[in-house]
């Protein structure tokens, strides 16, 4: 239990000090930190809206750390539809994608 409380704040540790075994502890913290509430949605939200694209960073990399935030958020029951989804990851790429990005937005839709 010492080990596990080594490593907490004072903030968190006010919160779970009156757990007496680790297993206690450590179920205390899961729900503080990993439960669906508003507060443990908003930062990640918050990170995903402000996401993007390094330079340097490739294609590939990035759309790994897109999925990711999506992944974690959806373990939080954050529900996305498709479109919403396109427009978060249209407006988190940025230099040689921009152009891309602006042809998507504003292209002709043509029909066959």
């Amino acid at each position: 239990m010492s080990s596990i409380e080594q490593y907490l704040s004072d903030e968190v540790m006010f919160n779970v000090m009156e757990e007496e075994s680790a297993k206690d502890l450590w179920e205390k913290l899961e729900k503080l930190c990993m439960g669906n509430n508003l507060t443990n949605k908003l930062h990640p939200k918050k990170q995903l809206n402000g996401l993007k694209m390094e330079e340097g960073c490739g294609l590939m990399e990035h759309m790994d750390t897109f999925n990711r935030m999506i992944s974690d958020l959806l373990r939080l029951d954050v529900e996305f539809d498709d479109e919403d989804m396109f427009m978060l990851l249209l407006n988190s790429f940025s230099g040689p994608y921009e152009h891309f990005v602006t042809t998507l937005l504003y292209g002709k839709e043509t029909q066959f």
